[in-house]
């Protein structure tokens, strides 16, 4: 009643909303039942004052709509205890490919992050906490979908900001180099990473456009709950993004074929939720199953300390789920996407460390086919290997320079799938995630040229469908390099096709771009590398090892080599 008199005196001459206020105190009284209730309706109660009152905060919450309820959940949600540090990080003994025969147990998977019960009731709490609230949120798809933000169509979403807004920029370029119409949206989660041109003036010519997280979410208002880094960005972008059909792809994953084929794939129409391979085993700790309802059947082990709990029935299977692209729906996978939500909020401190546990590429990435099991939804993860590609050096040592991932409207995924065959590659590939090295110019060109072996490709012997590794360079030169020149030795490869020319050097209008140095490097390594690629594409047998044969002119490029001398092959 203290709060109703203090307001009293300030509402003397509006009675109509001091009755409302009334109604609202007697409404709450009513309800009260439980702790949670109390909890829950002195929130609501709050927030009616709040409006009432002509509070700046709920002026702020309107303007995320259920952006607001959704991330107070979260933060209601969070679990009661220190981050988890148990585990040793970087874990060599956990990085075992699909292939390696391992004896992941039950036992061995709980000690490498080993919980007390407290500890695991309170992760437990948490997640109940948040799943058995998510239809208070009546949220009918994942984002804003109300009078002023409408999700519809299909969409092709990235995370950018800073670097990531010149990876972006480039895998747009590529998407519409292969034919993709599709709408493009950017994620750019801190002001700090904003660029007024890419935003504003680039994105647009190409069918794109930003999303500005620090705009359309509050998360400024937890920073104290949430520890965030990079990983729950991704997450962020589909939430954020306009589209009801979302092909999430990293900023570095780049389309060999043009992808828009796939949301008419009738895999994707039927589990609404698509996810490719990592090349890793799972060490997800066994407490996640129970977490998520998991009923594992150990009664076929017949050692107990020499099995893999992932190959068990009814626990979720290896390979591990790459997330460098994902296909979801957003209205038919909103349970899923919420928790992988909760999940990635949580990653760093809790999450992460149980479902990896220190193994090969920690983060987000098998937290959304968990939520998939958590919501109990149907998924479908391609059966066909990712690969490493790459190529030999003169010493027959094999360099990877990126991920190939399977294009999965092919026979050979159905086959795959019919066949439980597992470890068949593929003849089609349809992604190419360019991890190691990625695409900065300033860093690229000390990886694909060193004084013993001169320049050389990054993928070698690999069957392509046309000359890709030229077109990345034939694009990325265009869009930075001012003494770029067309291609005199293949002409008519479409490869080296010209951009419009609204396009040319548009990438150094990028804030990373400009803290490079970009004339240097254009000069001293990334054209001398076009020309030694523009080479071998038009005298080299592609069907031998680049190191196996010499072609006109190519001792001479060779002799081209600039790399800095900080540098360590």
């Amino acid at each position: 009643m203290l709060v109703l008199k203090r307001l009293k005196s300030k509402l003397k001459n509006r009675p109509i909303l001091f009755l409302t206020l009334g109604f609202i105190f007697i409404y709450s009284i009513v309800f009260i039942t439980s702790d949670k209730a109390v909890e829950s309706h002195s929130t609501a109660l709050s927030a009616a004052i709040s409006k009432l009152s002509g509070s700046s905060s709920s002026s702020s919450s309107s303007n995320y709509g259920v952006y607001s309820e959704l991330f107070n959940l979260l933060a209601r949600s969070k679990p009661d205890l220190d981050p988890l540090k148990n585990y040793k990080s970087d874990n060599k003994v956990l990085q075992k490919f699909v292939s390696d025969k391992t004896s992941f147990t039950k036992d061995f998977l709980e000690n490498l992050q080993p919980l007390t019960d407290s500890e695991k009731k309170s992760i437990i709490d948490s997640y109940n906490s948040f799943v058995n609230n998510i239809s208070l949120l009546n949220m009918k798809t994942f984002g804003r979908d109300d009078d002023n933000n409408d999700v519809k169509g299909k969409g092709i979403v990235m995370v950018g900001g800073y670097k990531f807004s010149w990876l972006s920029l480039f895998n747009i370029h590529q998407l519409r180099k292969q034919g993709s119409k599709l709408p493009v949206e950017v994620y750019i989660p801190d002001i700090k990473e904003f660029d007024e041109k890419f935003c504003n003036k680039i994105l647009p010519e190409l069918n794109a456009r930003c999303i500005l997280g620090y705009k359309e979410l509050p998360l400024n208002e937890f920073n104290d709950t949430f520890n965030s880094k990079r990983y729950e960005y991704k997450i962020l972008a589909i939430l954020t993004s306009s589209f009801e059909d979302v092909l999430l792809l990293d900023a570095d994953n780049i389309v060999i074929d043009n992808p828009d084929r796939l949301f008419n794939w009738d895999i994707y129409k039927k589990n609404n939720l698509i996810f490719w391979p990592d090349s890793w085993q799972r060490t997800t700790n066994p407490f996640i199953f129970d977490l998520v309802n998991l009923k594992i059947d150990y009664s076929n082990v017949k050692d107990m300390n020499d099995y893999n709990v992932h190959d068990l029935p009814g626990a979720i299977p290896n390979p591990s789920t790459e997330s460098g692209m994902i296909m979801v729906n957003k209205r038919k996978q909103l349970k899923t996407l919420l928790i992988a939500l909760y999940f990635n909020i949580y990653g760093f401190d809790y999450y992460y460390p149980l479902i990896t546990q220190g193994g090969a590429g920690q983060g987000d990435k098998d937290t959304y086919i968990i939520a998939a099991y958590g919501a109990n939804a149907p998924y479908y993860q391609i059966q066909q290997p990712v690969s490493f590609l790459g190529h030999f050096n003169k010493d027959n040592e094999f360099n990877a320079g990126a991920l190939g991932q399977c294009d999965p409207m092919t026979s050979d995924e159905k086959y795959a799938y019919d066949n439980k065959i597992k470890d068949k590659s593929c003849s089609n590939y349809l992604f190419l995630h360019l991890s190691f090295p990625k695409l900065y110019p300033n860093e690229i060109g000390n990886k694909v040229q060193n004084k013993y072996e001169g320049h050389f490709l990054q993928f070698d012997g690999i069957k392509w469908p046309y000359d890709i590794e030229l077109q990345i360079w034939e694009i990325m030169c265009q869009l930075l390099c001012k003494t770029y020149k067309k291609n005199s030795l293949q002409p008519k490869n479409p490869a080296s096709s010209i951009l419009d020319s609204k396009f040319k050097l548009s990438g150094n209008d990028l804030k990373f771009i400009k803290d490079i140095e970009i004339e240097k490097q254009c000069t001293k390594k990334l054209i001398p590398h076009l020309e030694y690629l523009r080479s071998f594409f038009k005298y080299a047998d592609k069907s031998k090892g680049q190191f196996q044969q010499d072609w006109p002119g190519k001792s001479e490029l060779n002799s081209n080599i600039y790399v800095d001398e900080d540098y360590e092959i």
